[in-house]
């Protein structure tokens, strides 16, 4: 793992010389922040497969309890 002090930006690899500090932490600006979000918005991201839900008990929910 890198110390706090060495943390780069997810996007140009700039060092961020406040580490998790910094304001746009784990980027070193907004601008870096908004690229990374159309990167998501593009389709460039995705999550390779379904997050599993967890399971609910539909019956529970349903059923009047006492009164």
């Amino acid at each position: 793992m890198m110390p706090d002090n060495e943390q780069r930006c997810r996007t140009c690899g700039k060092l961020l010389p406040e580490g998790r500090a910094a304001p746009t932490f784990p980027f070193c600006c907004r601008r870096c922040k908004m690229a990374d979000l159309g990167r998501w918005f593009s389709g460039d991201y995705c999550i390779s497969e379904p997050l599993p839900l967890p399971e609910i008990d539909l019956a529970a929910e349903t059923e009047p309890g006492p009164k």
